[in-house]
């Protein structure tokens, strides 16, 4: 009977790492970050293995606006980075 449950299981666990892969890493925030010309005091890693805060704030990045987060935005999810204009 839990066999049925265990392939719901995993397949919530798949679906959640598939949307925690591709472009939610450090890299991409910090191409992302490249890209809009926006210098970040404080963040640490650019490494697409990224994880705990660094991570948190690379998603934040990934899923926000440049002007969003030059405005703030990601200040909850980077709190020891200061982003600014290059």
């Amino acid at each position: 009977m839990s066999h049925p449950m265990f392939r719901c299981v995993l397949v919530i666990c798949a679906v959640l790492a598939a949307a925690c892969g591709g472009s939610q890493n450090c890299k991409a925030a910090c191409d992302k970050l490249n890209q809009c010309n926006i210098a970040a005091s404080g963040f640490q890693s650019c490494s697409e293995g990224c994880t705990g805060q660094d991570l948190t704030c690379g998603q934040c990045v990934n899923d926000n606006s440049c002007s969003a987060i030059l405005s703030g935005s990601c200040g909850t999810a980077c709190p020891n980075t200061t982003f600014s204009s290059k």
